[in-house]
């Protein structure tokens, strides 16, 4: 079988969520396909960097490195035309967008639609893409994979499809990269960014689903308390980070406030480990990826229950009202305070994040690739 995958995302440089979900199912498809007959077609929009060199070394990869002179339509122009001339078997489009020319089987992963829920975390261009290719991919998909249950039925809820064409498959955490750090691994990092023990992390787009600011607004209210150390926020700038930067600069303990930007991932697990907790306070999550790495990595978290939060994370995190800064703020101070219940949570974080990896969900992936 001809398998075709849209690989546009999976070797940028700077990846989030996406990115990194097309990276890590892309990778271990293709050591599913090493063992298999499969042929994968990756569909670039780019050369492939030396650091992806290897893949076109694969025996079951081909590369199509289609060239497109303008910035936009890649996907619905050039692409689609890529179908036209020389269909695969199969399309597999980790992110939504599936070109308007496509073959019958198409398989797309449609990550969340937070964008229904809280279209005012969106840029009105992103907004109007959005509603466009995850309404199309819905029509036009032979099949649909989502996240979580969660996004699931946020799908069924939005959008009249058949629920036996919806599949459930869960992100994955590449445990080979995301286990605990002993200080000498860490303080590489630490020296680089010139950071120093306490603190604790968020790890996220600056941005307003991320809720950002309520991050911010909590560590002001454990620094009241009395809290010695410092936050440190790993992530690009997003929609509405204007005003978080704003935030911080006005901020009573901006000092204490660490933006480190988009960083490599080897760093951002160093830094992860070297945390006393990670605060994830999103707005709105089909997954939540971060929650389930920093918990490989043996370190305490405390999120909201928003979206699939709960589902993902177990009894293996703490929760608090995002909207109550001093709850928050009181919930990760408790836990870093009481070792028995740091001792806890890091044994069920193990036990949970061991329910996650991307050699199970690739598995799952091409099983659902494999329906006629």
């Amino acid at each position: 079988m001809t398998i075709g995958i849209d690989a546009s995302r999976a070797f940028r440089q700077v990846k989030t969520g996406t990115e990194w979900y097309s990276w890590h199912i892309i990778r271990s498809l293709i050591e599913l396909g090493e063992l298999r007959d499969d042929q994968l077609v990756l569909y670039l929009n780019a050369a492939l960097s030396a650091d992806d060199a290897d893949v076109a070394r694969c025996k079951s990869v081909a590369l199509r490195v289609l060239s497109w002179p303008l910035r936009h339509f890649w996907t619905q122009a050039r692409l689609s035309l890529e179908m036209f001339i020389k269909p695969p078997d199969v399309l597999f489009v980790p992110a939504h967008a599936i070109p308007l020319i496509h073959p019958k089987r198409t398989v797309t992963t449609i990550h969340d639609v937070g964008f229904l829920r809280y279209p005012q975390c969106y840029a009105g261009k992103e907004l109007s893409n959005l509603r466009f290719s995850t309404a199309y991919a819905m029509r036009h998909a032979s099949r649909i994979i989502t996240i979580s249950e969660f996004s699931k039925q946020e799908i069924l809820a939005n959008y009249k499809i058949d629920p036996s064409g919806l599949h459930v498959i869960g992100l994955g955490c590449d445990h080979n990269q995301y286990y605990p750090r002993g200080i000498k691994e860490v303080l590489p990092a630490l020296k680089k960014y010139h950071v120093n023990q306490p603190y604790i992390i968020s790890v996220g787009r600056i941005d307003t689903r991320k809720n950002t600011s309520a991050v911010i607004e909590t560590f002001e209210q454990m620094k009241k308390s009395g809290y010695p150390g410092s936050l440190v926020l790993i992530g690009p700038l997003g929609y509405g980070s204007d005003a978080v930067l704003a935030q911080i600069g006005q901020s009573p303990v901006k000092n204490h406030i660490i933006h480190l930007g988009w960083i490599s991932e080897e760093d951002k697990i160093a830094l992860i480990c070297g945390a006393e907790a990670m605060l994830f306070l999103s707005k709105y999550e089909g997954f939540g990826l971060p929650v389930i790495e920093a918990q490989s990595c043996g370190i305490l978290v405390v999120c909201s229950r928003a979206g699939a939060l709960p589902e993902v994370a177990g009894d293996a995190a703490l929760y608090c009202d995002a909207q109550d800064k001093e709850q928050c703020s009181q919930t990760v101070l408790q836990a870093i305070s009481d070792t028995a219940m740091r001792a806890r949570l890091r044994d069920a974080g193990f036990a949970n994040a061991a329910r996650y990896s991307w050699r199970t969900a690739a598995e799952k992936v091409l099983s659902v690739l494999q329906i006629p």
